[in-house]
């Protein structure tokens, strides 16, 4: 008698568990749901590198997008190093961008010295200068690394997020006034002129990937 009602304890219990489980999963949200499938894709054994590499650099976009920057940055680790012969360059320096949002310099500068001695992307060099110069200047709260980039052709594109940085590191309102009369349409230059300047202040790290969580005073 006693274990057959601890034999129906045990079909409760487990009932009680199984309906459990299916609530949970019920309730995770499909974001949840893809990176879950990801992770199980990009660490399944037997899967091309091409897939799992894939499957890495989709996590890093979503816990990124998330808000989850250390789980993006391990994603955008695995996905640069997944082939050691073969780094992946791009997410190299993506993971850079996410370390310096989460504060860790010197791993975001050692991210991207590893991508300088490797790229023969001009254009993925330029970025990673540009990100490098601001960390610099940044950590040392010395404009003199990005100074050096106003002269250099290669970053005339970046000029009125350089003449912008420049200023709110420096002080020197000639960078402002430069940016204000040569980039008047730029939104560095409306956030100088526009009165709602707090509001708009935080938009504009959108210009700068890997230091949305720095703010200037």
């Amino acid at each position: 008698m006693r274990a057959a009602k601890q034999s129906d304890t045990i079909i409760i219990f487990a009932v009680f568990f199984f309906m459990l489980t299916l609530e949970l999963f019920a309730q995770t949200t499909p974001l949840e749901a893809t990176i879950r499938n990801l992770e199980q894709n990009a660490r399944a054994p037997g899967l091309s590198v091409d897939v799992r590499r894939s499957a890495f650099v989709q996590l890093g976009q979503l816990y990124h997008l998330s808000g989850n920057l250390e789980k993006a940055a391990e994603a955008w680790t695995d996905a640069a190093f997944v082939d050691p012969e073969h780094w992946d360059l791009q997410a190299l320096f993506e993971r850079a961008r996410c370390l310096t949002a989460l504060g860790e310099m010197d791993h975001a500068l050692e991210s991207i010295r590893m991508l300088l001695e490797k790229t023969k992307d001009p254009a993925l060099a330029v970025q990673a200068r540009f990100l490098m110069a601001r960390i610099e200047s940044f950590h040392s709260g010395h404009a003199s690394a990005l100074i050096l980039l106003l002269n250099d052709p290669a970053f005339s594109h970046y000029r009125p997020a350089l003449y912008y940085t420049i200023w709110k590191i420096s002080g020197d309102d000639q960078y402002k006034d430069t940016l204000v009369r040569r980039f008047p349409a730029s939104p560095e230059a409306r956030i100088v002129t526009e009165s709602n300047t707090k509001a708009d202040e935080g938009a504009l790290w959108f210009l700068f990937p890997g230091l949305e969580g720095i703010t200037m005073e």
